[in-house]
């Protein structure tokens, strides 16, 4: 599978300087990682942390604010 990553170089007394290491996609890794997230027993998948309904969603706006969610936050109709 190809990598990509952003480099955090520090060296002491200077700025931070971040590089990019550019990839192609290659089909086939895209499809592997398709075919995990579309399959019925994948673990592959969003974390929900909490759900609220649509009258309820300052509250779950209020949630989002104090930074302490691990997962995402879902508004339903």
């Amino acid at each position: 599978m190809t990598k990509h990553r952003l480099l955090n170089v520090i060296k002491r007394g200077s700025i931070p300087q971040y590089t990019f290491a550019v990839v192609v996609p290659h089909g086939g890794d895209l499809q592997q990682i398709m075919d995990l997230a579309m399959s019925p027993d994948s673990s592959i998948g969003p974390v929900i942390d909490r759900t609220y309904s649509l009258e309820d969603a300052e509250q779950a706006f209020a949630y989002l604010e104090q930074g302490h969610a691990t997962g995402k936050v879902i508004i339903v109709p």
